[in-house]
């Protein structure tokens, strides 16, 4: 080659003067090759996007991951596994023992039985799906989801069952899924219930619980919709508070009051903040409780270490749908 061959570029190898041994010339039709040399994943390319820990009896687990990249990857190059106490890599499972690529912004299911997943849950894509010969065993309380590309950590859900939404009697079948690709990944309220109106999960296609992108507020402290109605339906099913400063290290102090000015609930208590992110509140008291329609206010403190202080406080409406 006149220079060397570089990742993210298709090739095409042309041949000429080429005979077999009756003395028959290869055709210029058919004296064409192509390959393509996909570039290395980077951290973040490929992103945890949807698990079914604690499937209902005769079911199977499942992971979903997305290609938040703009490359075609190869999923040769992926391995996923999971964690045993206190930070060490166990069950590491390579995705394909041959290339297989990742189109950008696709989703593709892991799961040792397809076939099952496709009876128990609705998909708008039957070709999403990997057929793995093993998966990581997932805890049904709490645990860990690795996504490597060698010994590099690409992505890590650290996942528990109270992530889900704290109204659900019974939280098996029911996946968590993640709202937001540009949010990390453990970050509070990221990952929620699959909506009920969706089947309890999303198999090879949208989240349910997927964020519409927005135009980021010019507010420091503002809330996503006034409005929000805690019924696992998919649609504002949990009030979101985004937060964005010049400077991360805040310290905040979150609480919501009611309308007779009652403390409902202590959503953050001295948790120090990122520069910007979101805060989500459920819809419930502190003992768990589903809280009453009506209106509610948000108070949000926050201060730094040099000793300055701002605070902000946002009305909202907690409401539900008439019978």
């Amino acid at each position: 080659f006149s220079g060397a061959v570089t990742r993210g570029n298709t090739y095409q190898i042309t041949c000429s003067d080429l005979f077999d041994c009756a003395g028959s010339a290869l055709s210029s039709s058919n004296n064409r090759a192509e390959f393509f040399y996909p570039e290395q994943i980077q951290k973040g390319d490929i992103l945890v996007n949807e698990i079914l820990f604690n499937p209902r009896a005769g079911s199977s687990d499942f992971v979903e991951i997305y290609n938040n990249s703009a490359k075609a990857l190869d999923l040769k190059d992926l391995a996923i596994a999971t964690i045993k106490a206190p930070d060490s890599l166990v069950s590491k499972k390579a995705l394909s023992a041959t290339s297989l690529l990742f189109s950008p912004k696709q989703y593709l299911v892991l799961s040792t039985d397809p076939e099952n997943i496709k009876k128990e849950y609705h998909t708008e894509n039957a070709n999403a799906f990997l057929k793995m010969n093993s998966l990581p065993a997932f805890n049904t309380d709490e645990g860990s989801v690795v996504l490597l590309a060698g010994e590099r950590r690409i992505d890590q859900l650290n996942y528990t069952g109270k992530l889900h939404f704290s109204l659900i009697k019974d939280p098996k079948g029911t996946s968590l899924e993640r709202s937001a690709f540009n949010r990390p990944t453990n970050e509070a309220g990221n990952f929620r219930s699959a909506a009920a109106s969706a089947g309890f999960a999303t198999p090879g296609y949208k989240n349910s619980q997927a964020l519409e992108t927005t135009v980021p507020s010019l507010e420091e402290v503002a809330l996503m919709s006034p409005t929000f109605s805690p019924d696992n339906d998919g649609f504002e099913d949990a009030l979101q508070i985004s937060y964005n400063f010049k400077e991360a290290g805040m310290v905040a102090n979150v609480s919501i009051y009611n309308d007779k000015g009652l403390l409902i609930k202590r959503l953050a208590r001295n948790t120090t903040l990122a520069a910007e992110g979101l805060l989500v509140w459920d819809g419930t008291n502190d003992n768990e409780q589903k809280a009453s329609v009506g209106i509610y206010v948000v108070y949000f403190d926050v201060f730094n270490l040099s000793g300055a202080s701002k605070k902000y406080k946002k009305v909202c409406v907690l409401a539900a749908k008439l019978n």
